[in-house]
């Protein structure tokens, strides 16, 4: 089934019909591809037909069959639907009813049957867990050749700017507030992307990746290697952004 085909029931004939485009949305989400969901919904519809429930019983029930479908596992954890699709079951249920769906915490904590606290807890896991896979505004400091800025718009984030020398670089951070430094470690001036990033640190604990050799873990950072590797650069980003979002939770 591809993602524009129908499902194999007849909307005129389901009692469910209005509630089938906010279920399918749903239940794509929750798998974390439009294949899976539509999988996991078809096989549940029969069902739901036949209890005639509320909205929030088709949801419930919808989210029982995600939680049991086998299907998930299959779902990319690299990407932000499949990491999604991947959390722990309240935090991926509690997010998906307040990002997706829009129902208030207290809304969604009832029709999850969890207490307040336990919702609000499994929610702040969902934000945390993501927080690495969402799009990040990153200044880079050198970067003659534009290798970088391209590595970084290839994994999906922004380049807010590009400096190549300290100085530029401190007022750049100051005037942008980036979410991350990616720093070369000599800079085409000859100054020192380490340099840089400690000053930048030193006024805002924005998380620095240094590129260059490994010798540079020393400063505390984490390195990616010449020439640029995108996987190498997508864990070091996702490592760095985690420890600033573990920090401030």
């Amino acid at each position: 089934m591809t993602a524009g085909n129908p499902l194999p029931y007849s909307v005129d004939e389901m009692a469910i019909g209005p509630y089938l485009p906010a279920l399918r949305r749903y239940a794509r989400a929750a798998m974390g591809s439009p294949i899976l969901g539509d999988a996991v919904l078809a096989d549940c519809l029969p069902r739901m037909t036949r209890e005639k429930a509320d909205r929030d019983g088709l949801l419930r029930r919808l989210i029982a069959a995600t939680d049991a479908s086998p299907l998930a596992p299959l779902a990319r954890a690299d990407t932000l639907p499949g990491a999604i699709a991947r959390l722990p079951a309240l935090s991926r249920h509690a997010l998906l009813l307040t990002r997706l769906e829009g129902l208030g915490d207290a809304e969604a904590a009832h029709l999850l049957g969890v207490p307040d606290s336990a919702f609000r807890q499994a929610l702040a896991a969902a934000q945390l867990a993501l927080a690495p896979l969402q799009p990040a505004r990153i200044l880079i400091i050198g970067d003659g050749e534009g290798e970088m800025a391209r590595a970084v718009r290839s994994l999906g984030h922004a380049v807010c700017g590009r400096v190549a020398n300290e100085d530029a670089a401190c007022h750049a951070a100051a005037r942008m507030q980036p979410d991350l430094v990616l720093a070369e470690a000599t800079l085409p001036d000859g100054g020192s992307g380490v340099i840089a990033a400690h000053r930048i640190a030193a006024n805002d604990p924005v998380p620095v990746v240094l590129v260059g050799g490994q010798a540079l873990a020393a400063y505390g950072y984490p390195v990616v290697g010449q020439p640029l590797r995108h996987d190498t650069l997508r864990l070091a980003i996702g490592r760095a952004l985690r420890g600033r979002h573990g920090r401030a939770g």
